[in-house]
């Protein structure tokens, strides 16, 4: 199954005076070296829920990830964040900060368990304008 990726968003809301960006993201045929892109990201953010979840697929777990450019590795100042959770659900909400956004794109990869290209996942994503101090 080829690799699909649908995006929807940024909803954006203001919060408390700052605003926050909500994206949904659906993959189909997804295999460990698959990127998405979200678009209308904040130069400088908090990403305050990466919530993911393995729906269908021969993998067991994902393990979540987000960089700054299309060939991010996670080994360089490119990366923002890693899931420290391997599973088929991923909640996570430790408030990643980020900054040097390029054309406001931040690149996910959701990286299942198993090479196979059958994957189906979901994501949401929530962004906060800023970072606290």
């Amino acid at each position: 199954m080829p690799y699909v990726s649908t995006v929807v968003g940024p909803v954006t809301s203001v919060i408390r005076g700052r605003a926050t960006h909500r994206w949904t993201i659906a993959e189909t045929g997804a295999a460990p070296t698959d990127t998405w892109t979200i678009t209308g990201a904040p130069a400088v953010g908090t990403v305050t829920l990466y919530r993911a979840n393995l729906t269908a697929g021969t993998g067991v777990t994902i393990n979540p990830r987000l960089g700054r450019t299309l060939a991010f590795l996670t080994t360089t100042n490119d990366v923002i964040g890693v899931s420290a959770t391997t599973n088929a659900l991923v909640n996570d909400g430790t408030n990643l900060k980020y900054s040097g956004l390029t054309a406001g794109k931040i690149f996910g990869r959701s990286l299942p368990s198993n090479a196979a290209a059958d994957h189906a996942i979901s994501t949401e994503i929530v962004i906060v304008e800023g970072v606290d101090a």
